[in-house]
Formats: C-alpha cells, structure tokens, sequence
C-alpha cells in the first residue's frame, strides 16, 4: 500500500504557465547623462526603483534583466537587477518598458536615496 502516482512528475509547462522560468538577458545603455545629477534629474522615477526603456522590441513581461548603465563619456554610472513590469505604447514602432529594479549597485542607491530625501 503506497500512496501517489506512479506516473512522472508533471514538467514546467508551456508558454505562460505559472511553472514556466523566463531567460535572463543583459542590457548595457549608454545614458544620455554625464553625470549621476543629470541621471537624477532625466530619469526620476529612479526613485521609486523603476527605469523605463524605450525599444522597437521590448522583452516580455516578467523577464529578468541585468541592466548596466553608462553615462554619455563611456564612465559606469550603475548596474542593477530588474524584472520588465510593463509595456506601453510610445510611439508608432516604440514601446516604452518599465523595469522595476529588485536591486542595485551604489551609485544607484546613493541617487534614489538622494531623490527621496530632497
């Protein structure tokens, strides 16, 4: 007398399916900022941990990003981990992508800390 099924464990589904695991993918943008004020002051929903993107080919919602930033000279400005959390419209062939950034490296930290703190 045993309990349970004999047959195979059910797998991780398919396209959707709560089981199913998105890829990650790893983004370098090179910001329109020289500096972390300018960073600041262009992308203030940074604050509330979110950064928006736009892309003709935006990734799927619940992708997992590695996002590393660079501001305009070529100097590293931050570097975070980030999950898409919505799609919008934002032009005719662009859409705008909200990561909201489940965590991040300092000078991330030191800004948004900066901007809620103001």
């Amino acid at each position: 007398m045993s309990g349970g099924s004999s047959g195979t464990p059910p797998g991780p589904g398919g396209p959707g399916s709560p089981g199913r695991k998105r890829g990650a993918v790893a983004l370098h943008v090179r910001l329109a900022c020289a500096s972390l004020d300018a960073v600041k002051s262009r992308y203030p929903e940074l604050a509330d941990r979110r950064f928006v993107l736009r892309s003709k080919q935006p990734l799927a919602i619940d992708t997992l990003v590695r996002l590393v930033t660079q501001l305009s000279g070529g100097t590293p400005c931050f570097q975070a981990t980030a999950v898409v959390e919505r799609i919008t419209p934002a032009g005719p062939d662009v859409s705008a992508m909200t990561l909201a950034i489940k965590s991040g490296s300092t000078p991330l930290r030191f800004a948004a800390a900066r901007m809620i703190s103001e």
